[in-house]
């Protein structure tokens, strides 16, 4: 069963550690540059990872970065991998969205301080396109994401989180987990806690929570 999964959760709850448990070979493109940390525990797995790193002073352009990416992708799509993971998709869609307002701004005659949304329907398809890829080529793709404050019709923060996405990201994938830590019994440790927001093989998992589950959990559940 080939998969795809729409992650979201604070730091350190165990995300990436969930992508890594999918069937390898695995390739990650690296943007969050911590997968590196976690690569001891999976010393059993062909995982190998491609980083991307923007510029950290800001001086280059974000295009290069993004056709560098876009041509590493369609070569990992033709390859033996199994499982694509994008740590962040976060990350992805703001160098997504950054490189197609560099090629709209070099081509208008006026300085642009935004776009108009429906100007982004080209970065929208490019990135719907990302992820149907990987199933039409036989591939689990984990996508991992920030999340982001909720704020109310006033602009007050309702105390709730979303996933920091590309909108049609949950739409997109079979999966959708939120991630959390809770305290283990006694106070040392943590576990990740899982949440089924959605689930298009079978809505009845829906608002199922699961304590630190692998790929093989999820997967279990569905057949």
């Amino acid at each position: 069963m080939i998969l795809s999964a729409d992650i979201a959760g604070e730091a350190k709850v165990g995300k990436s550690h969930f992508g890594l448990t999918a069937p390898d070979p695995i390739v990650v493109f690296d943007f969050d540059q911590g997968i590196q940390k976690l690569l001891p525990k999976f010393k059993d797995k062909d995982i190998k990872v491609i980083p991307i790193v923007m510029d950290v002073w800001g001086k280059e352009k974000v295009s290069p970065l993004w056709d560098e990416f876009y041509r590493k992708y369609k070569d990992v799509l033709e390859s033996d991998c199994k499982t694509i993971m994008m740590d962040t998709a976060t990350q992805l869609w703001e160098i997504l969205r950054l490189a197609h307002f560099e090629r709209v701004q070099k081509e208008s005659k006026i300085v642009r301080i935004r776009l108009q949304p429906v100007e982004y329907a080209e970065a929208n398809s490019l990135m719907r396109a990302i992820i149907a890829a990987a199933k039409a080529h036989g591939k689990n793709l984990v996508l991992t994401h920030y999340v982001r404050d909720v704020y109310d019709d006033s602009g007050r923060k309702t105390g709730e989180k979303e996933a920091d996405q590309f909108r049609h990201t949950p739409g997109l994938c079979d999966l959708s987990l939120k991630f959390t830590a809770k305290r283990k019994k006694g106070g040392k440790g943590e576990d990740t806690q899982v949440l089924i927001e959605r689930c298009r093989d079978d809505r009845e998992l829906v608002g199922e929570i699961l304590t630190n589950p692998t790929w093989d959990t999820i997967k279990g559940l569905l057949e």
